[in-house]
């Protein structure tokens, strides 16, 4: 799921990665662990549900290898998204986001500092709306779809649905396993099945 969500450019001089947090991402990641609770789950996921959280760091590597990162008042200016149907959104303002959900990203930024080092201590989180202007939710990676993230000139894109969100699919003949999005295989171009072979040779019997 983290090399599904995560878009990285290397062009020259500049390094930017974008990483995309959506509701399912938490989800999966709180199913992991058997010491949260169905309720705490649902808890957290409310608190998030409203939201498109986007990480960004975005550098340029100097002469002699240091990087200069973009400032988070910086990145708020240079990033946008857009849905499906091309509707750009802006970050959302401090006073637009809920205190929950505030605090859930102060508890992550120094996590994430922890983990990745100089990368992820200039790492931002920023903040957008999960509905479009009529209150559906887009950019759902278990849907068909595009969620598309601009940091300045730069164009990230996440063609939905994403397959680490999705059952596997099999080759019957062949037992091979691919990722959920994939509806033929890439080798024999014979359509796969969302039943593992064993059960595909129990059920043609």
């Amino acid at each position: 799921m983290v090399h599904d969500t995560q878009r990285v450019s290397r062009s020259g001089d500049q390094l930017t990665l974008v990483w995309w947090l959506p509701e399912q991402y938490w989800r999966a990641s709180m199913d992991a662990n058997k010491s949260v609770s169905r309720l705490q789950e649902e808890k957290f996921l409310s608190i998030i549900r409203p939201y498109n959280i986007i990480a960004v760091v975005d550098g340029q590597v100097g002469a002699m290898a240091g990087v200069s990162y973009l400032s988070e008042d910086a990145l708020r200016k240079e990033v946008s998204i857009k849905d499906e149907q091309g509707h750009v959104y802006a970050p959302l303002a401090d006073d637009q986001i809920g205190p929950d959900a505030k605090n859930l990203l102060m508890v992550l930024k120094p996590i994430i500092a922890n983990l990745l080092g100089a990368l992820g201590n200039n790492m931002y989180f920023l903040v957008f709306p999960a509905q479009n202007g009529n209150g559906q939710f887009f950019a759902n990676p278990t849907k068909n779809g595009m969620l598309t993230v601009d940091v300045g000139a730069k164009v990230f894109q996440f063609r939905l649905p994403l397959g680490s969100f999705l059952p596997p699919m099999y080759d019957a003949a062949t037992g091979e396993r691919f990722p959920g999005n994939y509806r033929y295989s890439p080798f024999s171009g014979k359509a796969l099945s969302a039943t593992p072979p064993s059960k595909v040779g129990s059920n043609s019997q």
